[in-house]
């Protein structure tokens, strides 16, 4: 079984990992982050044994990347039926108006941990729970916990319990990769010695990717629970950027037409494709959302943002602000769009409502390209460059903060953040 196959196993076995009897008595919070008077959440998070800090740090790694949470640490162990007075009046004395600790057992093939959840004052227990997993699983089991922990505040999951898929240029190749929410597992896809780039999931397991082959452009298919690579498009010239429909059947993507670049749409299962632009232009990064089509073309010089109803067939031009716009991710409702813009000279991530209004920027400094809205569309993930370190950004769209998540060596060109893996 080659090494994705068992990274996305391991991560299947934690994703289904069975949950122990929990007395959690907590109803769910609920808390208004675009209340105007939000103010960051404190949670004191205590390592669960002497063993086990790994765990606690990678939640309180990501929480902290939200720019919702104010993250007070501590190595010092609190005892799992520890009495709630002790909890509000001890714990320390680090002031965190949360407290997650726990405890945890590991007998070298599984790993339960029992988590508690509580608020300080007043008190309350806000969830008790037991997770058990495989003894591989413990990274993806601090993404579920923090998770957990997220919906019980807020009544939705955070981003945690997800994956990215990115191009990777090390040397002269570029090949794609995947990794865990934090940056961890980053395991190799392909190795075809080539340039591989612009990734898109579909489902769970599916990635669509574009592949220099030859002196052809082309598209593949890869399946993470097969480990198997198809090609699926392959006219020769160009065929890249293959972004699939809500349901797989259809793919649109950008073929070369004379001497303009189009794009068409593919039915996956019969290989056959349509057409969808004819203005004389370079058309690319292409979305498909119900009948809509989202794209960035050149048609009036500089790339600009466009939509097209594929009922009526009428084209309106999204963005008029920034002399470059490019690379737009739809966020999963359909609402907003984030792109690459070039409004004073830097290369920024910005986002629009899909109607073209609200136009607003989501970073600064450095190069930033390669957006993608996270599960549940209340974040922006992104990449930032730097010499040849490749830093992969989340901006908070309510407090239009930005947190690092994780840092690789080598030239991240292209990114794509799967739906959440629970």
């Amino acid at each position: 079984m080659s090494l994705i196959r068992i990274v996305y196993s391991i991560i299947l076995s934690v994703v289904t990992l069975i949950l122990l009897p929990s007395n959690s008595n907590a109803a769910l919070f609920k808390i208004d982050i675009n209340n105007p008077h939000f103010q960051k959440i404190s949670v004191q998070i205590h390592a669960i044994d002497k063993d086990s800090f790994s765990i606690s740090k990678r939640i309180a790694h990501d929480l902290n990347t939200t720019n919702l949470f104010n993250i007070i640490y501590s190595e010092l162990p609190i005892k799992f039926d520890a009495d709630h007075l002790s909890l509000v009046n001890g714990s320390g004395g680090l002031g965190g108006a949360y407290l997650l600790y726990g405890s945890l057992k590991n007998d070298n093939k599984d790993i339960v941990v029992k988590i508690r959840f509580v608020r300080r004052v007043p008190f309350k227990q806000i969830f008790s729970r037991s997770y058990k997993t495989g003894s591989g699983g413990s990274r993806w089991l601090a993404h579920r916990i923090a998770d957990d922990i997220f919906k019980s505040l807020f009544g939705y999951y955070g981003p945690f319990e997800s994956m990215f898929a990115f191009s990777l240029k090390r040397g002269k190749y570029r090949e794609l990769y995947v990794s865990e929410f934090d940056g961890s597992k980053l395991t190799k896809i392909t190795n075809f010695k080539t340039l591989s780039y612009l990734p898109k999931w579909q489902g769970r397991s599916i990635i669509y990717f574009s592949s220099l082959k030859g002196n052809n452009i082309v598209l593949y298919k890869y399946n993470m629970s097969t480990g198997k690579i198809r090609l699926i498009a392959g006219f020769g010239g160009i065929n890249i950027g293959g972004h699939p429909s809500e349901n797989g059947k259809f793919i649109v993507y950008s073929a070369p037409h004379g001497n303009s670049i189009d794009i068409y749409m593919l039915n996956v299962k019969t290989g056959k494709r349509k057409r969808l632009t004819y203005d004389g232009a370079i058309n690319v990064s292409p979305i498909l959302y119900g009948n809509k089509l989202i794209y960035t073309s050149n048609r009036f010089g500089m790339p600009q943002l466009f939509i097209k109803n594929l009922s009526t067939g009428s084209i309106r031009r999204l963005t008029y602000k920034g002399s470059y716009n490019t690379s737009p991710n739809l966020s999963p409702d359909g609402k907003k769009i984030a792109f690459v813009s070039r409004l004073k000279g830097n290369l920024d991530i910005a986002s629009i409502n899909s109607d073209g209004s609200g136009y607003k920027i989501l970073s600064n400094g450095f190069t930033n390209v390669a957006p993608v809205w996270s599960p549940g569309g209340r974040f922006v993930a992104f990449v930032k460059k730097e010499n040849d370190i490749s830093s992969v950004y989340l901006s908070n769209l309510f407090s239009g903060q930005e947190n690092l998540i994780f840092s690789v060596k080598g030239d991240i060109g292209s990114l794509a953040w799967s739906h959440l893996l629970r």
